[in-house]
């Protein structure tokens, strides 16, 4: 199967990525615990983790975490923000799957999904 669009469409702008995407605020953790969403010892799954931007977060917390990304370059910089995460390269089903994670809505094709 080759790599869609939609995967392949955050190549080369990792670096703008990491230089201008908002980060996710901290406070999601103590908010998440307050309202009994992440108990301690929680196994976290970032799918479509990106840089890694959310699992650095959880990781600092004290969370084992699953990073799953599908654009190589986005994984290596996983990788690198992450290094504690267990990281691997999903395999796209089909090029038009989606699915909602964080900020992923910006996957969605918006004719697609009208």
């Amino acid at each position: 199967m080759s790599v869609g669009p939609h995967i392949e469409r955050f190549s080369g702008r990792v670096q703008a990525y990491l230089a201008y995407r908002p980060r996710f605020p901290r406070s999601i953790i103590p908010f998440l615990r307050e309202h009994g969403a992440l108990p301690d010892g929680a196994i976290i799954a970032d799918i479509g983790a990106g840089t890694g931007m959310l699992a650095e977060i959880f990781l600092e917390a004290g969370h084992r975490v699953f990073a799953v990304e599908p654009n190589a370059e986005m994984l290596e910089a996983c990788r690198e923000l992450a290094p504690q995460a267990e990281i691997a390269r999903a395999k796209p089903v089909q090029d038009d799957f989606a699915m909602e994670s964080g900020y992923s809505h910006q996957h969605r094709d918006q004719e697609y999904f009208r």
